[in-house]
């Protein structure tokens, strides 16, 4: 049995799973995956199968630029570490699963209209989350979109006393005691690496899906 610790789908259907063009059944499937990326792939919905087949064994899951409204897929991922949910605009906060493992959450560009909602969500089904990043939302309260930064340190501070686990939000400690620690500066670079190189993919996404409507 082939072990594959890191995986990026590439197609589905009915019998068989495709990865990075390895064909696997599901009869060979044994829930050995670790990291699962559908991201960029315009889903409405997850795939029903690949959530059975491979959920009970995710930590890593990337589901950035999609579609996705309901999340109760989620129940099937016991082990869920990290959920990247950037880029999806219809999000519904009440469809969230109870997810006892999570610590990393994000929710970067995803039209989010009322914090509250989801940070009261989170706060009863991801009693561990430790890492939240929610920008680029109109509701986002931070300096970028034109509030002071005492407005800014009040909105961070009550987000802190909803999540009393929270660690880091929006790519910055939520306490100094965490500001100059080394996983602090690890996730300043991380979020500006991630959000530059993402921009750059962004671009080159849509710019094929316009060639594509060209050629149509």
């Amino acid at each position: 049995m082939k072990y594959y610790k890191d995986i990026d789908i590439l197609s589905l259907n009915e019998n068989c799973f495709s990865f990075q063009e390895i064909q696997i059944t599901q009869e060979e499937i044994k829930y050995e995956f670790e990291r699962v990326s559908l991201a960029y792939r315009e889903l409405n919905r997850f795939p029903r199968k690949l959530a059975l087949y491979l959920g009970k064994n995710i930590k890593f899951l990337d589901l950035t630029y999609n579609n996705l409204q309901n999340l109760q897929f989620l129940s099937n991922f016991p082990l869920l570490h990290t959920l990247v949910l950037d880029r999806n605009p219809r999000l519904n906060f009440k469809s969230l699963p109870y997810l006892p493992r999570l610590q990393i959450l994000w929710l970067n560009n995803c039209n989010i209209i009322n914090t509250n909602d989801w940070v009261l969500q989170l706060k009863i089904k991801c009693p561990n989350i430790k890492q939240l990043s929610m920008m680029c939302n109109p509701v986002g309260l931070t300096c970028l979109n034109g509030i002071s930064q005492d407005q800014e340190r009040i909105y961070r501070k009550e987000i802190a006393e909803l999540l009393p686990t929270l660690m880091y939000f929006d790519g910055a400690p939520v306490t100094s005691t965490h500001e100059n620690s080394e996983m602090g500066k690890i996730l300043k670079v991380m979020y500006l690496l991630r959000t530059k190189w993402q921009n750059i993919w962004d671009f080159q996404y849509l710019k094929m899906l316009e060639n594509q409507k060209r050629i149509v």
